[in-house]
């Protein structure tokens, strides 16, 4: 039987904190709380640049916010995905909502996943639409964001690439009027099929994780009903103790779809006459 990947919680320090200091004792902090939970949860944080390098990586993986599409040369303010690699990152999330809405299209994630995938790392890349419509043309946007987004990675790299779906009018919101379960299952449902469509079935290798208001008060349910592969949490990653209240209800939600699992394998089919 095939085993089911951990899931994937990714969180985003967006700008914070202000100092170096700050940094190491967040991670540290976020470090201690996850021991209990790193048997059942794959985690990442993705402070900004600049700390990478001085936080000493443990448990939890490092990541970036953000990358050039430029390698090299005079491209001031630039930073590489190889510089970031070699400061200890290993994910890179491309693509987010606010870097969208300060100009970066499509065609520039495309260039930017291309770079993170060559170097080694895994691309946390975002979609999402910034409203829905009632007609579901928002469901034509999502199509065209992953298909120009993902537009030079090959089917022999998919493994290096994390869907994130990260609906704009979602973020901010308080969890009970953010994104339902269902809702989540039925776009969860709505772009593997559609990564099927694009990279044929190695598409499944791709996960899926949600972005958008995430708190330790939905994410149980999130997770149980939602069909994703995990989460990215921006606010809620930033302190210890908010973290692992997601660390925990993700856990709580594995325990329960492991506890269904078994309870289908115990029904026997019925005898045939």
């Amino acid at each position: 039987m095939k085993k089911t990947p951990k899931p994937l919680i990714v969180g985003n320090w967006k700008l914070t904190p202000n100092t170096l200091n700050e940094a190491k004792e967040r991670y540290l902090g976020i470090v201690k709380v996850y021991k209990k939970f790193k048997s059942v949860i794959d985690a990442v944080v993705c402070p900004p640049a600049t700390f990478i390098s001085s936080l000493k990586k443990k448990d939890v993986a490092i990541g970036t916010q953000n990358v050039s599409f430029w390698t090299t040369g005079s491209k001031t303010g630039e930073i590489s995905a190889s510089m970031v690699k070699s400061c200890g990152a290993t994910y890179s999330i491309v693509g987010h909502s606010e870097r969208r809405a300060m100009g970066e299209t499509d065609e520039v994630v495309a260039e930017k996943v291309a770079e993170v995938v060559k170097c080694g790392m895994i691309a946390v890349v975002c979609v999402g639409e910034a409203e829905r419509d009632e007609e579901g043309n928002y469901l034509e946007i999502i199509k065209s964001q992953i298909k120009k987004s993902l537009g030079r990675v090959s089917k022999q790299e998919v493994h290096k690439v994390i869907v994130a779906y990260e609906p704009v009018w979602a973020i901010g919101r308080t969890d009970n009027v953010a994104i339902t379960s269902h809702d989540l299952h039925q776009m969860a449902i709505f772009i593997r099929k559609y990564l099927k469509e694009v990279f044929g079935i190695a598409g499944d290798l791709i996960r899926i994780i949600y972005g958008g208001s995430v708190t330790a008060e939905n994410a149980f349910d999130l997770y149980l009903n939602g069909g994703v592969s995990g989460f990215l949490p921006g606010r809620s990653s930033w302190e210890a103790e908010t973290f692992k209240g997601v660390f925990s209800a993700t856990a709580e939600a594995v325990k329960e779809l492991k506890k269904r699992s078994r309870q289908v394998t115990k029904v026997k089919p019925p005898r045939r006459k």
